[in-house]
């Protein structure tokens, strides 16, 4: 799929409305199919998203597919932009109750469909066990380490 996709450019029109309040939209996507599935469902398909999920897809459903003009999209030039249904999305991802609408890869995306791991813990973590983890994982293991924010980069 390639960058200029209409699944990659709805996407990133969405995320401009959306920021962070993503909770139930990934399984939404995968329900409904597409971006613009999404935007022409009807409002009962909507039911169980979170009161700030859902204020915020009605804004985006009512100004379709306007862009959000005061959205700050990701400039990050070495950031990979994967949207739910993208080959490139990895398909174990895709299968969890509410999945991500979308990853920012930083690195290879290939190897998102290798054995992963992602570690979760502390804010706090010393660095010695930053270290210990990630040989732990990768060395020992032979996962390759995945991660939430900045902990993976």
């Amino acid at each position: 799929m390639s960058a200029a996709s209409p699944n990659h450019q709805a996407s990133l029109t969405l995320l401009g409305w959306l920021g962070e309040y993503t909770a139930g939209v990934g399984s939404l996507l995968r329900d409904l199919g597409s971006v613009d599935g999404l935007m022409q469902a009807p409002e009962s398909a909507l039911t169980g998203l979170p009161p700030a999920t859902a204020v915020k897809l009605k804004q985006a459903r009512s100004h379709w597919p306007r862009s959000n003009p005061w959205a700050k999209t990701p400039a990050d030039p070495d950031l990979a932009f994967i949207p739910l249904g993208d080959p490139r999305y990895p398909r174990l991802l895709r299968e969890i109750p509410d999945p991500p609408a979308w990853l920012f890869v930083a690195g290879e995306a290939s190897v998102l469909h290798r054995d992963c791991v992602s570690i979760v813990g502390t804010r706090r973590a010393s660095q010695q066990g930053l270290r210990a983890a990630a040989r732990i994982a990768t060395e020992e293991l032979g996962f390759t380490l995945v991660g939430i924010g900045t902990y993976s980069r």
